[in-house]
């Protein structure tokens, strides 16, 4: 049996002083034999937690991945903004990656695993070291797609048809269409935090609902599920992918 974890944020290491630099995470993969372990590193773009237009200042989170082979994933890549922050900053980047390891460099084993060498400075990867490559599959901030559903990316207010800032579940099913055998249906969840104002735990109620902070929006946090229906790439089968 293979498994596969994802680290959700940039790698400590690579920060040198502000958050911007933290740019690269890992994927781990091993077998149940001990001691067989590989590591990758992704490049990783760049978000803004501000204004659109200013200098990058944070990575995007890395919140799920999907295994469709032994080196191609989804992998869930959103940023911190959206309702339910209270910050009032729009959104700018919440994706699918589409991401493949094969040819990516191995870390098993090298000084960037076993001790506390770098693998990159000020943003940049150490020589050397090629990361996994990436394409972008679904793009979630697309204004047209959410607005035929009635949903939007306002933040000052947001409203409850707002999407939400920790998009971080994901699943895929099969369309079960014959006529499209690589198609598959796309979910994508949100955590709310349990932020509503009419909530009920252990026989007791409480109000965790939004505040309005920095004119962001005020009221229940819903939780919601996206669905897309795409085609994928290639067809997964079995561990291997046929095209």
């Amino acid at each position: 049996m293979v498994r596969f974890a994802l680290v959700p944020l940039a790698v400590l290491a690579l920060a040198s002083g502000a958050r911007a630099q933290s740019r690269t995470y890992m994927t781990r993969h091993w077998t149940e034999a001990p001691g067989d372990v590989t590591v990758t590193l992704n490049g990783q773009t760049f978000v803004n937690h501000g204004l659109v237009g200013q200098a990058a200042d944070a990575t995007a989170a890395q919140s799920e991945m999907i295994a469709l082979s032994d080196t191609q994933f989804l992998v869930l890549s959103r940023d911190g903004n959206g309702r339910g922050k209270g910050n009032g900053n729009a959104a700018v980047f919440k994706s699918v990656l589409l991401v493949d390891t094969d040819g990516a460099t191995n870390l098993a084993g090298t000084p960037y695993e076993q001790s506390a060498q770098p693998v990159a400075k000020n943003g940049a990867l150490a020589a050397g070291i090629v990361p996994v490559r990436q394409a972008e599959l679904v793009n979630m901030l697309n204004p047209v797609q959410l607005g035929r559903f009635g949903m939007n990316l306002d933040v000052q207010p947001s409203t409850p048809m707002t999407l939400p800032e920790k998009l971080e579940a994901m699943a895929i099913a099969p369309a079960l269409d014959p006529k499209a055998p690589n198609d598959v249906f796309l979910l994508v969840g949100n955590d709310n935090d349990f932020e509503t104002a009419r909530g009920h735990l252990n026989g007791q109620d409480f109000d965790a609902g939004l505040s309005n902070a920095h004119g962001s929006g005020a009221g229940d946090n819903d939780n919601l599920i996206l669905v897309y229906r795409l085609t994928l790439p290639m067809k997964p089968v079995g561990r291997k992918m046929r095209p």
